[in-house]
């Protein structure tokens, strides 16, 4: 998982552009992106996931901006496949891309918190100055 300006998930790859930011400029609507590599273990292979990916403060409390305010989350299914041949107990990978297309936070510490079947799986951090 990675923070980015841009991010794009094609024909089963991830790209990224402006990639490993921790700050941003607070108050000032700038275009965000996290890029992700799910590794989706042998037994969860053709089957239907979700992730959900929430932005929150220090404390863990979601994040609402917009008038009227609407938190930040977004939701998403995926399904790996697993094509013949593949030795049994591989994983797959699921490149995915969430885009923010403005996110004017006042200053503080956010995280962007991952959870796939309800289970928390990865978060990033980044302050806003």
């Amino acid at each position: 998982m990675v923070l980015c300006d841009f991010a794009e998930s094609i024909n089963g790859k991830l790209y990224i552009m402006g990639a490993g930011w921790e700050q941003l400029r607070a108050n000032s609507p700038a275009p965000v992106a996290v890029g992700l590599i799910v590794t989706v273990p042998w037994d969860q292979t053709n089957v239907q996931h979700e992730l959900v990916m929430e932005l929150a403060d220090e404390d863990g409390h979601r994040i609402a901006l917009g008038d009227p305010p609407q938190e930040v989350v977004q939701r998403v299914s995926f399904e790996a496949g697993r094509p013949p041949g593949v030795k049994p107990g591989t994983g797959q990978n699921a490149p995915l891309a969430l885009r923010f297309n403005a996110l004017p936070l006042p200053p503080g510490r956010y995280s962007f918190v991952v959870h796939i079947d309800d289970a928390e799986k990865a978060r990033v951090s980044f302050e806003a100055k």
